[in-house]
């Protein structure tokens, strides 16, 4: 069955790259066909960040996506694309960060060999924005394992996560049995 993907890029300082029906396929030793698969996404983001890590992604939307995060018996993983570099500690410590976010209906399939199976997290809705102080403000629903999990918080403010500078945060997660909150 052909697969057909459509992807564009609307470049200026300002660039969104908009993409349908993408599919990326795991390599040959995983237990899934792909590792990425994408009905809709859409990233904005400014150009100079590109050339000046970290990559900030002003606006990310996707819908309808599969992940699949898999680790072989001799210790492969199927998102490393090439050999890990030594850690540089003078760079920024996140490669990238989202400012606001939307998913919509997002699996994601975690296998490792020290697992007895797959496990297999569903998230129904996760959204990320900026509040008044510059703090991103969180939201997901989801399933983890078949159990119904919430996560809330805040992280901030944004432009010392930019700096890797002092930021603060407070967590929320709930489950059917228990909450864990976390602050620092």
């Amino acid at each position: 069955k052909q697969k057909q993907s459509t992807v564009d890029l609307y470049p200026g300082q300002v660039m969104t790259l908009d993409g349908t029906a993408i599919t990326w396929t795991n390599p040959g030793w995983a237990n899934e066909d792909y590792l990425l698969q994408v009905a809709a996404a859409e990233a904005t983001f400014d150009f100079d960040t590109v050339l000046q890590p970290p990559l900030v992604i002003s606006d990310f939307i996707a819908r309808d996506a599969q992940l699949d995060f898999e680790w072989s018996e001799d210790g492969h993983f199927n998102w490393q694309f090439a050999d890990s570099p030594e850690p540089d500690e003078s760079k920024h410590p996140f490669p990238w960060l989202v400012d606001k976010a939307n998913l919509q209906n997002v699996a994601l399939r975690i296998e490792h060999p020290s697992q007895t199976g797959p496990l297999l997290i569903d998230v129904s809705s996760a959204t990320q924005q900026q509040d008044g102080s510059q703090r991103l403000i969180t939201s997901i629903d989801a399933v983890i394992a078949k159990e119904p999990v919430s996560v809330a918080g805040r992280i901030g403010p944004f432009p010392e996560l930019l700096a890797a500078g002092a930021v603060d945060f407070d967590l929320t997660v709930k489950d059917p049995y228990s909450t864990l909150t976390l602050q620092g």
